[in-house]
């Protein structure tokens, strides 16, 4: 699921905000935000939180699994 995120996160963050930029999408490729320095097909702080919060979860788990 995580996987999933983070290429459509990284597929919008081309034109994320950015109007002007949905006309010309013709969902072939990654495409450079026009504002922000984000090279195509990065993903954004979107993805970086799912992967934080992920990783607490596991964590949290793992450190019930050793109380119990």
């Amino acid at each position: 699921m995580l996987l999933e995120l983070a290429i459509g996160d990284a597929y919008g963050a081309g034109f994320e905000y950015a109007d002007e930029m949905i006309a010309c999408n013709d969902l072939s490729r990654y495409l450079k935000h026009p504002r922000h320095n984000i090279q195509p097909g990065c993903y954004t702080d979107d993805t970086q939180m799912s992967i934080a919060i992920a990783e607490t979860l596991v964590a949290r788990k793992k450190s019930n699994q050793k109380d119990g």
